[in-house]
């Protein structure tokens, strides 16, 4: 078992569950931040997404995260795979469409705002983004999450 095994499940768990759902957009955020905000995990991991937890409103890429968390971008990306089953992109896109799941509930900002504010300037770029982690554009996210009283305006 890896790292993030908890993690590929409620990931899986989420594609197979209602649209939407912000319950399970929640819970998908809380643990896979949680794994690594404890500090254990991989060296060099912990660092890689602490440092896409507080610069993912700006640009980054695998090597400058890589030479962050002290590593080489071959090196994170191999520990990446094996201890996740996907690469450090993809961490950066699933952190960046959480945040923005979180402004989606709790804020009523525009949707083009919400893309920027997560490092996301095209609209378009970012609603493909959002709809492959989520399974649903950030309207109907935002629509299903007001429904189930999450959107406080």
């Amino acid at each position: 078992m890896t790292l993030l095994t908890p993690v590929r499940r409620v990931i899986a768990g989420n594609r197979r569950q209602q649209e939407g759902s912000p319950g399970t957009a929640q819970t998908l955020a809380g643990d896979y931040l949680s794994f690594f905000s404890a500090g254990s995990g991989p060296e060099g991991l912990v660092k890689a997404i602490e440092f896409i937890q507080d610069n993912f409103r700006g640009p980054l890429t695998v090597s400058l995260v890589a030479r962050q968390a002290g590593l080489s971008a071959r090196t994170l990306s191999r520990r990446f795979q094996r201890e996740t089953g996907r690469g450090p992109g993809r961490a950066i896109v699933e952190i960046r469409m959480m945040k923005a799941a979180q402004l989606l509930r709790e804020t009523s900002k525009p949707i083009k705002e919400i893309a920027a504010t997560v490092g996301v300037p095209s609209l378009g770029s970012f609603g493909r983004m959002f709809a492959q982690v989520y399974g649903v554009s950030p309207a109907k996210y935002r629509l299903s999450a007001s429904r189930a009283g999450g959107h406080s305006g």
